[in-house]
This record gives structure tokens, sequence and C-alpha cells, in this order.
């Protein structure tokens, strides 16, 4: 962002960052111990075989203990019997248990409460906030992780975010679930103990400047100039919008003017690799 902002002419003075790094939060009620315990059970958790849960119940049943899940899936509360829970968000565990008691014994209150999951142990390497071993419930996906432990630090790539397991390597492409749309999101991966996340350096970048979406962008392989402008919202003015291209070159930054069509998508990477791309609408 420094080299973006002190080195080119058309990104001085603004206040363009690398996109994507502040979608990951660090969840503060996370505290994870070197044995797994302690781990922060969001809404989201699926119960499953092995679960702790505390329930209390008033009424109908008078209940105030701490039950495990069996491997079937199944809480067995004294009085009651066996209720199935496997897969069950844990935001909605309340709710569903207070519906199946309420069949059998009318009027009453149940509160329960995942008090430990079982623990996924996953290594976690490269340019990342929270560097070592870490312990996760079972069902945590990659996102998941990334998100618990503040993501990849700035000079990380978003762009190829490995997981390997059992030797096989599988590439994670963020920019892929950061700009899907809800419902048509790409399949996110889940952990399991042993999985060793890494990430590599960040590639090259390119900064675009009066988009819809200003930034600095990361390039995967593949990219192409016309991938980029779609991401950054530029493409959607393009039929009226011009632009100046700023190139580094060994000594100097060369700045021409170009027009945003279809053929822009001819520019190849190596050009535009450190480059600055100011958008500005056609008067």
């Amino acid at each position: 962002e420094r080299l973006y902002s002190e080195r080119s002419s058309l990104a001085a003075g603004k206040a363009i960052v690398q996109f994507g790094y502040d979608q990951f939060i660090a969840n503060q009620q996370r505290e994870a111990t070197s044995d797994g315990s302690g781990i922060y059970i969001d809404d989201d958790y699926r119960i499953s075989p092995g679960d702790e849960i505390q329930v209390q119940s008033t009424g109908g049943v008078e209940l105030d203990d701490t039950f495990e899940v069996d491997s079937r899936g199944n809480l067995f509360l004294p009085g009651v019997g066996a209720i199935e829970l496997s897969g069950l968000p844990a935001g909605d565990l309340d709710e569903f248990l207070n519906a199946s008691i309420n069949r059998q014994f009318r009027n009453t209150n149940v509160s329960a409460t995942v008090l430990d999951a079982e623990a996924i142990r996953v290594s976690v390497s490269g340019f990342v906030k929270e560097p070592g071993i870490q312990f996760a419930q079972s069902g945590t996906t990659l996102v998941g992780l990334l998100n618990l432990i503040g993501g990849p630090t700035k000079e990380g790539s978003l762009r190829s975010i490995r997981v390997t397991r059992d030797g096989v390597t599988t590439d994670f492409d963020y920019y892929d679930w950061l700009f899907s749309t809800p419902g048509d999101q790409p399949t996110d991966m889940t952990l399991v103990s042993g999985d060793i996340v890494s990430v590599p350096p960040i590639g090259d970048t390119i900064g675009i400047v009066g988009a819809a979406r200003e930034g600095i962008y990361e390039l995967s392989s593949d990219d192409s100039l016309d991938d980029i402008l779609e991401l950054s919202g530029a493409r959607s003015v393009f039929e009226r919008t011009s632009a100046f291209l700023e190139t580094p070159t060994r000594d100097e930054r060369s700045i021409e003017l170009v027009r945003l069509t279809e053929g822009d998508s001819a520019i190849g990477l190596n050009a535009i690799n450190g480059s600055v791309l100011e958008i500005q609408p056609d008067l």
C-alpha cells in the first residue's frame, strides 16, 4: 500500500488498500488452549457425536446436568428419552429441545448450551496472523478457520491458500468466495484433524482507482485485465469510460490513456503487474 501511494502519481494521496483482507475478523470470543479446550462455539456450529451439552429445564421435566451426544448423534435425557441432535446448528438448540420435550411434557422451559465440542487439530503456516497449531470445532471450514485466526497478513496471498491432506495439496482462491453472490458461493473446504494450511507470499498486484471497488488486487496466473475490471466494478461502465494506465519501468513510471473496450483484455499480466489503472468516465 505504501509503495503504491509513494511511487504512483495516479494513486498519490489516495488511500487505496489491499482488497479483501478486512473481510477476516478474528473472533475475540475464541480462547483455544493447548489441548483444544475452551473453543468458542458459534451459532452455525453443527452438533456432532461426542459434544457435551448442558441442559436446564423447569416445569414438566426438571433437569440440570451435562449430557453427551452419543455415537449415533442422539442426546439421552432422563425421563424424556433420546433426541436426535446430530447436524443441528447450535443456535437452534434451545428452540429444538423446547419443541421436542413439550410434545411429551407441556409447560416445560428448556435452556441448553454446547459446553464442549469435538476439536480438530490443524497446522497453519506461512503469511498468517496466527501461525502454529490451531484447535477448532469439528466441522470448521477453511474460511471459518481463517476468520478465527484473523486471516492472512497483507504479505500473504488470497489467491493461492493451500490445504494439504494425506500428501495431496489443494489450492483455494479466496476471491472466488469473496466475489460470489449469496446462494452461489463455491464449496468451502471442511477441515479435518491433521490438515496443513499454508499461505504463500502475495503474488503480482495491480491498483485500481476510480472504480466501484477501489483497491490493490492480487492477480492469479490466469487473470486477464478484463477479469480485474469485472472484479473492481469498472467493467459495469466501460462503454463510456476511459482510463489512465500507469506502468512501472526500471527507472520511471509511464502513463498512457487507454480505452476500456473488450479488446483491453489482451494486455498481458506482465505489462500490468505493479501498475495503477485510474478509471475516468467520459464526458
